[in-house]
């Protein structure tokens, strides 16, 4: 008889530091968006939820059957899958006393979510957790703006050239613009070209937008909700991510973030 055994896959824990408090996990929460929900549940991974951490499961069969010393994956991934986790805190008054960027200016240029990305670099390597200040969360629907003098552009037209993570182009359809007229937008207007971005039939991912010499990258959060998020964790299922089958290894990946004090 095959008996099934769950064991830990990967986790995320989430906390942050307070001055005089110390660390606290109080009002923090990790969960899984919608989209990664479902595929999960298609890989046969299953996640668990405490106050501060995401757990991921996956589905096994003990074996060998009698006296099983591994749970092999019912489903093993052998390609490269991002799951996404939203980290919100409760009490956003919090939000003022914590360090997410690096500079008071990366914060203005990004805003919230942030965007961090969870992965094991090398074979039995240590668990990464880095943000991506060079990135920018947007949902599929926005104007993206270009001004002339840092495209390097002397013509008054322009075209936007979007490539995904592995430099493959993504063609929206999307038409060479006009440089902005000052007629209509204001004699104060800095020469710039504004394009209509319809990314809704893009997964989600980092893609590049270019126009001239200008470039500049941005998240796009198509069917994630990232309304009430604060960090958005994407954790990369690689050929490092290893499952570890054996049932006398308790151990399992650990990404931990902790949101220093302001």
């Amino acid at each position: 008889m095959k008996l099934t055994r769950y064991k830990p896959f990967f986790s995320i824990n989430a906390s942050y530091v307070l001055p005089g408090i110390g660390v606290s996990t109080q009002g923090i929460s990790v969960n899984a968006v919608d989209i990664s929900d479902a595929k999960m549940y298609d890989l046969k991974l299953k996640p668990k939820y405490k106050e501060n951490t995401a757990t991921v499961f996956y589905e096994g069969t003990e074996t060998p059957p009698g006296v099983p010393l591994t749970s092999e994956p019912a489903f093993e991934i052998v390609t490269d899958e991002y799951f996404y986790f939203g980290v919100n805190l409760s009490d956003k008054e919090k939000i003022k006393k914590l360090k997410f960027y690096s500079a008071p200016a990366v914060e203005k240029e990004i805003g919230f979510p942030l965007l961090y990305d969870a992965s094991v670099k090398v074979l039995n390597g240590p668990a990464v957790l880095s943000p991506r200040e060079d990135v920018k969360v947007v949902l599929p629907l926005f104007t993206f703006t270009a001004l002339a003098a840092d495209t390097g552009i002397t013509a008054g037209y322009a075209s936007l050239e979007i490539r995904d993570e592995k430099n493959v182009i993504a063609d929206l359809g999307i038409l060479p613009v006009q440089l902005n007229d000052k007629k209509i937008d204001g004699l104060t207007a800095k020469p710039a070209f504004a394009f209509s971005v319809d990314a809704s039939r893009l997964e989600a991912g980092i893609y590049t937008f270019k126009v001239g010499n200008f470039s500049k990258k941005y998240f796009i959060a198509n069917k994630i909700d990232v309304s009430n998020v604060v960090s958005l964790v994407r954790v990369l299922k690689n050929n490092f991510l290893q499952y570890k089958k054996s049932l006398a290894d308790k151990t399992f990946t650990l990404f931990e973030l902790q949101i220093p004090s302001a």
